[in-house]
C-alpha cells in the first residue's frame, strides 16, 4: 500500500492556474497574493479591480454600519488605515483549489491612528486570520474568515490598559 497523502498535497493536485485575460492575471493565487500587496501600500482604488460588483462577506463583524459590497470594504479600508497606517499582511500559507483561495495570516500594524473613537494606543497589534476567498472572472466574490481574535476588543484592551492609572 502506497503513503497516505496529505490535505496539502491532495489540494495542491487540484490546483487551478488560468491564463491571463485580457491583460490581467487571473490566476487565484496570484491574484490574492497581489491584493495584500496593494493592500499594505495603503489607499483603497484596487477594489474595483479586485472585488466583483456581487461581492458578498459572509464573516460576522464588529464592524457595522458599513455600505455593503465594494463600497463598505472602501469604507472598511480607510477606517483601519486610519487606525493602523503601517499594517503589514504576512502570508504564511495559501491553497489554492479550483474558484477558491484559503489564506493563513497575520496582520500587524501599530495603532497609532484612532480606531472607531478609541485614541491610538502607540502599541503593536496583531492578529491571525485563515481568509477564504471565491473568484468568479478573475474577481472576488465571495468571503470568508476566522480571526485569532476580535481585532476592536483588542485595540479597546490595549487603550483601557494605557488609560488605568499606574500604582
Amino acid at each position: 500500500m502506497g503513503r497516505r497523502r496529505g490535505v496539502f498535497e491532495l489540494l495542491a493536485d487540484r490546483k487551478v492556474r488560468c491564463p491571463m485575460q485580457e491583460g490581467r492575471m487571473t490566476d487565484p493565487e496570484s491574484i490574492i497574493r497581489r491584493l495584500f500587496a496593494l493592500v499594505d501600500a495603503g489607499g483603497d482604488e484596487f477594489v474595483d479591480e479586485f472585488y466583483s460588483p456581487e461581492y458578498l462577506d459572509h464573516t460576522p463583524s464588529t464592524v457595522r454600519g458599513l455600505a455593503p459590497g465594494r463600497e463598505g470594504l472602501r469604507q472598511a479600508f480607510t477606517i483601519f488605515r486610519r487606525g493602523f497606517p503601517d499594517v503589514r499582511h504576512v502570508i504564511e500559507d495559501v491553497i489554492a483549489a479550483g474558484d477558491r483561495v484559503a489564506v493563513r495570516l497575520r496582520a500587524e500594524g501599530k495603532h497609532s491612528g484612532e480606531l472607531f473613537g478609541i485614541p491610538p494606543s502607540g502599541r503593536h497589534v496583531s492578529q491571525e486570520a485563515i481568509v477564504i476567498y471565491r473568484l468568479a472572472g478573475g474577481k472576488i466574490i465571495e468571503r470568508w474568515s476566522v480571526s485569532s481574535s476580535d481585532l476592536l476588543e483588542e485595540v479597546r484592551r490595549i487603550a483601557t490598559e494605557r488609560a488605568a492609572p499606574e500604582s
